[in-house]
């Protein structure tokens, strides 16, 4: 079982400054099956396309796939936390740099970042005979992370786990009358200060005594 934050996310396309018409690109850019997730409508040369992933996201990767044929040389990519894609200030978030692959270039941008708009700035196709007008189609396009109210919740337990060290509770103190009994019962014990005892034999001396009347001992 994957971890919880490598979740795929869906979104929408918001915006694309070059979109060929007639498609469903938002679902079909979502599903790494799809012949062509999103095309240019043709020279995508600095074109944006703006996903929205409908709030804000802890992304922890972003995975794209190029076309074999209609490929970016380059993809910028910038995030904003805003609600609104057209008043957002993005910030950069890093690049990919594609080749052509029969098979689709696949690149993968590992992130620590929230954010709920990605925009990919797209540079001009890499050049190929079979693209003469320039497009750029992206074969699908995998925004992975955890919303975050996920990642607040995890941090709250992490925090609640680690207060203060593992102590036993303090012991309850003794009430006066305890302690009063516990002094009186040592004091018995000891006996009194002025009292003798033969370090020999043990028996009792009376204070006056120099010597053991029981072994003779001095004391």
């Amino acid at each position: 079982m994957s971890s919880p934050i490598d979740r795929r996310r869906p979104y929408r396309i918001a915006y694309s400054s070059s979109d060929e018409g007639g498609m469903d690109s938002s679902a079909a850019l979502q599903q790494r099956d799809a012949d062509t997730g999103w095309m240019s409508s043709g020279n995508a040369d600095q074109s944006e396309l703006i996903l929205d992933l409908n709030q804000i996201i802890n992304i922890t990767r972003i995975s794209i796939r190029s076309h074999p044929i209609c490929s970016a040389k380059k993809i910028q990519m910038f995030g904003s936390k805003s609600k609104n894609y057209k008043d957002s200030r993005y910030t950069y978030l890093g690049e990919m740099h594609f080749q052509l692959d029969p098979f689709g270039d696949l690149k993968l941008l590992f992130l620590d970042t929230r954010q709920r708009f990605i925009m990919l700035m797209l540079s001009k196709a890499i050049e190929d005979h079979q693209n003469p007008d320039g497009h750029v189609a992206l074969e699908f396009v995998e925004i992975c992370g955890r919303p975050r109210g996920d990642m607040e919740d995890v941090r709250t337990e992490s925090a609640q786990g680690d207060i203060g060290p593992n102590i036993s509770p303090s012991p309850i103190p003794p009430s006066s009358s305890s302690a009063a009994s516990t002094t009186r019962s040592s004091t018995a014990r000891i006996g009194s200060a002025s009292t003798n005892f033969c370090g020999r034999c043990g028996r009792r001396a009376n204070s006056g005594d120099a010597f053991c009347r029981s072994c003779g001992e001095y004391l």
